[in-house]
């Protein structure tokens, strides 16, 4: 009989010790997650602030693509939000305007970007889909060059935009690809 109370002794402490070590860790492991994501997101904002001050930009966001609610239909709708944010003085941040944006409302900016790695407009006048012209006008930009942010595996998993404001711009190859590395980097920061 003593072997079976020194057992149950011995399997409550184990358990007890269990309980203890896992809220212990649990704790532990979500205050090293918070941790991550402000280091992650420090250096998504470093990457966008660079390539601001690099292209002498107005606005540089991030849209991040995600799940939405799910139609009557039984489909999913996909949305966007603006998830990161920099801009210049005097020009206004986005960031709480643009939040569970249809992917389906955007299909004329969001198609270029997966069938050609980019849109962009030197004048938004040219810009013939009136959605899209009016979602730009919304934000007073004059000129934008988007591009998706991939995964190494091809995944597109958001879009880097960049905007003029206070006058329209003209970007030139080198500063097209420039914003095309950046999206690369983005992308590791975001995937990590």
């Amino acid at each position: 009989m003593d072997s079976y109370i020194i057992a149950a002794i011995i399997g409550a402490s184990a358990t007890i010790c269990a309980v203890v070590l896992k809220t212990y860790l649990s704790g532990h492991w979500q205050k090293g997650k918070l941790e991550k994501h402000t280091v992650q997101n420090e250096n998504v904002y470093r990457a966008l602030e660079y390539a601001r001050e690099k292209l002498l930009a107005d606005r540089v966001v991030v849209y991040e693509f995600h799940n939405g609610d799910i139609y009557y239909s039984g489909s999913s709708q996909q949305k966007f939000s603006n998830t990161y944010e920099v801009v210049a003085d005097g020009v206004s941040s986005e960031l709480k305007n643009q939040q569970n944006l249809r992917v389906s409302s955007f299909n004329r900016l969001i198609k270029p970007l997966v069938d050609a790695d980019e849109y962009g407009f030197d004048d938004l006048g040219d810009i013939e889909d009136v959605v899209s012209r009016t979602f730009f006008e919304d934000q007073g930009t004059k000129s934008t060059f988007c591009v998706p942010i991939q995964l190494l595996t091809g995944k597109i998993i958001g879009i880097l935009g960049v905007d003029y404001v206070k006058s329209p711009q003209k970007l030139k190859a080198h500063q097209k690809d420039f914003i095309k590395n950046q999206s690369c980097i983005i992308s590791g920061y975001l995937k990590a």
